[in-house]
């Protein structure tokens, strides 16, 4: 998702000395074969080569601006390039050509720019990180905005959802900084890619519940990183909000006073509402049925079009009343397959259907991406329904219906 614009200037010591690394290494080759201090003293050469490979690699890429972030180009801007590359190469000058050129140019700057100057439309993603909660929104001026990043509890940091999910998805959108970051909780399925996040990305912010934490291990964890990258970090309570045109509104309704008091972690969860255009969007961590009361005895509670449905769907969670008070279009459930805490439970799926949600699960379906217009038309599609094109043409070969 990136290219190289020093790439050239590397290439002048690393090709002329291409040539010689191949000769030596074969001489080394042979040569070990029939004496192997022989062949060992002639790979001499051949790790010389590497260290000078490497030392350029590394000069190279300290040059501000080595590489741009360009993110995953769609299909069509790719075929756009390569027949612009085409018309270049093989057309003389001539109409057909000027014309050809012309068509191609315009759909690759509408391929780059057009949400930008045109659609204004931003996506939402709420990617498939197992048994955890991950969110990217992205707006169409290049904002990223991440809610919670899953965690994998049997993997390191460095090895975890944040390295092996989170950042290459940011990457394919051609994001290289994040403004804000919000952490509902401090449980690891929530808060391990985070932590992994702010290590490896600029940062602008980073936003907590203003109740105190109930792990305090991972709360002097969260501490430490954030002050050895001189992350800001703020908290939230009800009332607290951020908003911009490009972004839209985002809300905080839960915890409604800072001297609540929370026996766990999933207790003091932050609840979000994500306004843009017409759309809205609920986010309500592992929030438990008792603090759902309070957002309904507060009267803190809006329709909203899609839920991100609390806890995995865990059945201590997502009551009846509170679900009726939302009446959300489409339902969001972020678990991992075949998990050992039974999530999504029946009773859950079953509330969420009698409220007339649609069901969304990334155990299943996967990453679920929903684009959202500023006319508040929202989009939804799951990784389940992009497959490769090769998958798709071996399942209609093999009369497999295709979703």
């Amino acid at each position: 998702y990136y290219i190289s614009t020093v790439s050239v200037l590397a290439n002048l010591v690393i090709l002329p000395l291409s040539g010689i690394l191949l000769g030596c290494t074969m001489l080394a080759a042979l040569s070990g074969m029939i004496f192997l201090p022989l062949g060992v003293f002639l790979a001499g050469p051949v790790y010389v080569i590497f260290q000078i490979y490497e030392k350029v690699c590394q000069m190279v890429t300290m040059i501000p601006y080595s590489y741009v972030a360009v993110g995953k180009p769609p299909v069509i801007g790719i075929l756009c390039f390569y027949g612009l590359v085409c018309l270049i190469c093989f057309y003389r000058p001539q109409r057909r050509f000027c014309v050809g050129t012309a068509v191609c140019t315009s759909l690759l700057l509408v391929m780059l720019m057009g949400n930008r100057l045109l659609w204004h439309r931003n996506t939402l993603a709420f990617l498939n990180v197992g048994q955890g909660d991950c969110a990217v929104l992205t707006t169409y001026d290049h904002r990223a905005i991440v809610i919670d990043g899953g965690g994998k509890y049997n993997k390191e940091l460095g090895e975890n959802t944040g390295v092996t999910i989170l950042e290459p998805y940011l990457a394919s959108k051609g994001v290289t900084q994040i403004d804000a970051v919000f952490l509902s909780h401090l449980d690891g399925d929530h808060s391990t890619g985070i932590l992994e996040l702010l290590d490896d990305m600029p940062v602008e912010g980073i936003y907590v519940s203003a109740m105190k934490a109930a792990d305090a291990q991972m709360d002097e964890q969260l501490q430490e990183i954030v002050e050895k990258n001189q992350i800001s970090l703020y908290t939230m309570k009800h009332g607290d909000m951020i908003h911009s045109t490009a972004l839209g509104e985002m809300k905080c309704l839960f915890p409604i006073y800072e001297d609540q008091a929370a026996e766990s972690e999933n207790e003091r969860s932050l609840v979000l509402r994500y306004a843009y255009g017409d759309t809205s969007v609920l986010f309500t961590g592992d929030l438990e049925a008792k603090e759902e009361l309070l957002l309904e005895r507060n009267n803190l509670i809006e329709e909203t079009d899609i839920l991100k449905v609390s806890h995995h769907g865990s059945k201590t969670a997502s009551t009846e009343s509170f679900l009726q008070a939302l009446t959300p279009d489409t339902a969001v459930i972020s678990c991992g397959a075949n998990n050992l805490y039974g999530h999504p439970h029946k009773e859950v799926l079953e509330r969420l259907s009698a409220c007339g949600a649609e069901i969304l699960r990334t155990d299943e379906m996967g990453s679920i991406v929903v684009t959202i217009s500023p006319e508040g038309e929202a989009e939804v599609t799951t990784a389940a329904e992009r497959k490769p094109i090769y998958e798709r043409i071996k399942e209609a070969m093999e009369g497999t219906p295709i979703p």
